[in-house]
């Protein structure tokens, strides 16, 4: 069986919505798993922007 040119591009459609919804779910989900852990990158650029804040704003505590 050959599809034709317009069932084609309706199936790599629907595959290409349905892999972003399922990209942003599992993207969502993943992000609310808070392990606790954080990567050393991050530790570095947190490290590096807190030496441009005052300390008054470091020390606040909500």
């Amino acid at each position: 069986m050959v599809m034709n040119l317009r069932q084609v591009f309706v199936s790599v459609l629907a595959f290409g919505v349905a892999g972003i919804l399922l990209f942003m779910y599992l993207q969502a989900w993943i992000e609310e798993q808070h392990t606790g852990k954080i990567s050393v990158s991050t530790f570095r650029y947190l490290k590096t922007v807190t030496k441009f804040l005052p300390e008054s704003f470091l020390l606040q505590t909500t």
